[in-house]
């Protein structure tokens, strides 16, 4: 639980529902944008103590409702034999991306009122504002939605970056290798002045690859990647009249970036950056 970072009210306002979630079995709805920790908030939700029952992730964009069924029967059926004190637990990972006919399957399977099994699910967006605009099953919405959490992106609360970052770096030391100590004041302005699209994922990625080059004690500026170092600059200096972009080059110098974060993220990969 305090690996959830941040001291912004939007933040602590997760914190105190995911201990309140924790203190229940009810079926929780993690709603938030890809990168922003929705699964991590789900498994602090379920491994609250040790030992701790199963805990079995489906990714919901995946599965049709065949697949889904004889999953999830395999695993109640798995789960029948343990001894364990809680329930084990469904972690329908995207679930608002579920076809129509897993929906049916699932909202049956849910039913059934000796399941012994809780969910914990993560979406995009709220599930009864889905079902709304006729978008979801309002039966299965309601059912997954007992306990909703909101996670907000990263761009409404930029002033918990420095202790992200902070974060990551101490996880990056944690590795092994060098150990550095923090940021330069003019780095974490920099960091602050993105936007960041990708949410938490992406700074901590950003974190990494800093970590990578920086000789250290402190990462430098110039140790971030050129995207965030592009938009700080762009930042500090407006357009105005006579100011002129290079289309072809500013675009070329995306492209690299995006290249080059892909292929981290893939571990040096390229097929799978490619993909």
């Amino acid at each position: 639980l305090n690996q959830i970072v941040g001291q912004s009210p939007a933040i602590a306002q997760v914190r105190e529902q995911v201990q309140m979630a924790r203190g229940v079995d009810a079926r929780v709805l993690i709603v938030g944008p890809p990168g922003s920790g929705r699964e991590y908030i789900a498994r602090a939700i379920h491994y609250r103590d040790a030992p701790s029952p199963p805990l079995a992730p489906l990714a919901c964009n995946l599965l049709d409702a065949e697949l889904l069924e004889s999953t999830i029967t395999s695993f109640v059926a798995s789960c029948a034999e343990l001894q364990i004190e809680r329930p084990a637990a469904l972690l329908l990972l995207e679930v608002d991306q579920l076809p129509p006919d897993a929906q049916k399957t699932l909202a049956g399977i849910l039913s059934i009122g000796e399941l012994g099994v809780r969910t914990v699910a993560t979406a995009r967006r709220s599930l009864t504002d889905l079902a709304a605009h006729d978008r979801f099953r309002k039966d299965l919405a309601c059912a997954l939605s007992t306990l909703v959490i909101h996670v907000p992106p990263l761009a409404d609360r930029l002033a918990d970056v420095p202790l992200l970052a902070q974060f990551f770096l101490e996880r990056c030391n944690a590795g092994g290798g060098k150990q550095l100590s923090g940021f330069t004041a003019e780095a974490l302005d920099q960091l602050a002045a993105y936007p960041w699209p990708e949410n938490v994922d992406e700074l901590a990625d950003v974190v990494q690859a800093s970590y990578e080059v920086a000789a250290g004690p402190l990462v430098q500026p110039d140790d971030l990647p050129e995207m965030i170092r592009a938009t700080a600059g762009a930042d500090s200096h407006p357009l105005c009249g006579d100011d002129t972009i290079v289309l072809p080059r500013f675009l070329a110098e995306i492209e690299k970036e995006l290249l080059q974060r892909a292929l981290r993220r893939a571990q040096d990969n390229k097929a799978k950056a490619a993909r």
